[in-house]
């Protein structure tokens, strides 16, 4: 029998009376939003809006077309405590799911989580303990790659960005993991200027900037991992009239989302929370003795994460000066164009024909 679960919805091919039948009635089809996020994925940066997803990519002098390799942006804020997330399963490219626990601060997980213990099917969400500190899968050894013991449930950062070229583009949530937030072995890398991010935050704050939005940030790939670890280093300072427009975005509601938890933290497919549905005990027939509720026991420790930050000098790197010329939007010489795709917005592809490395 021929599947026709893709030639019915052909441009063009909804019926008429398919489409004014439920006019009145209106759709009982929700949406579901998806966090507008920067990634870089396999060392490939891409953006996705409204879940279409564009890979960044430029044409070089020989008209060849390669991945974007140093992206600048605006932070235009971050979250101040790392985030956890635990997978039962390992990262699968053409199955992304969402995380079977997570925690927006790191101290307890969600509260869109069911309980402990909570009967749910293979790979559901549930909460793995009341407290981070202390869950079996926060301890080293609780997951063990190539022979070696590691964290299952893995820390992050989040960001909120924006393109220092597009200062009016959507901002965007920028999930780092922790190789990227904090790394205190690669000494060559900062004499020349690049830190991991709490690191270059330190920096930054060491050199009297109170806030990361006032300048245009560079983030390029550690050349000596096969995985995508991030470095950070100041690029520019931002123009006077380009900080009128990055100083309302720092206030921005949708600046505030993308850190407050508002989406899960599964990265560019990250959605809307939905509070999990926590099976009801039945309604007993016969009236019981009461009994005092349970509450979690407030007494257990909740340790802060310590980090071991022994910096030590540093080669200061000198800022580019702010463009004479007010403007939010920088030229270059390289072309970029975006990775074939249908479903490119506007803006994206504004930003693309903008790009420089």
């Amino acid at each position: 029998m021929a599947d026709n679960s893709l030639t019915i919805f052909d441009p063009g091919q909804l019926p008429a009376h398919i489409g004014s039948f439920f006019t009145e009635a209106g759709s009982n089809i929700q949406d579901r939003q998806t966090v507008p996020s920067l990634a870089y994925e396999g060392k490939i940066w891409s953006i996705t809006i409204d879940g279409n997803r564009t890979k960044l990519m430029r044409r070089n002098s020989d008209g060849d077309e390669e991945p974007i390799s140093t992206m600048r942006v605006v932070i235009l804020d971050y979250a101040k405590r790392r985030g956890r997330q635990y997978y039962a399963s390992n990262y699968d490219p053409n199955n992304v799911t969402q995380p079977v626990c997570w925690s927006d601060d790191g101290i307890a997980p969600d509260d869109t989580l069911p309980p402990p213990g909570t009967a749910v099917e293979p790979g559901k969400p549930v909460k793995q303990a009341l407290r981070c500190d202390g869950c079996p899968m926060s301890v080293k050894g609780s997951k063990i790659v190539d022979g070696k013991a590691m964290v299952a449930c893995a820390q992050h950062r989040m960001l909120a960005v924006v393109p220092a070229h597009k200062l009016d583009f959507e901002p965007l949530r920028l999930k780092i993991a922790i190789t990227s937030d904090w790394d205190s072995q690669s000494p060559d890398a900062e004499a020349q200027g690049w830190r991991s991010f709490s690191k270059y935050t330190d920096f930054l704050k060491s050199r009297g900037v109170a806030h990361t939005a006032a300048l245009v940030t560079k983030m390029k790939f550690d050349p000596n991992t096969s995985y995508p670890k991030l470095f950070f280093a100041p690029d520019r300072w931002l123009h006077k009239a380009e900080l009128q427009l990055v100083a309302p975005l720092t206030k921005d509601e949708r600046v505030q989302r993308l850190l407050a938890g508002t989406f899960t933290p599964n990265g560019v497919d990250g959605v809307e929370k939905v509070a999990a549905e926590t099976p009801q005990p039945p309604v007993p027939t016969q009236p019981s003795p009461s009994s005092p509720a349970e509450t979690p026991d407030e007494n257990v420790e909740v340790r802060h994460m310590l980090d071991d930050d022994d910096d030590g000098e540093v080669v200061l790197p000198t800022l580019n000066p702010a463009p004479p010329v007010a403007t939010a939007a920088q030229t270059s010489t390289a072309e970029a164009t975006p990775a074939a795709s249908d479903n490119i917005s506007p803006d994206v592809a504004a930003l693309l024909e903008e790009w420089g490395d």
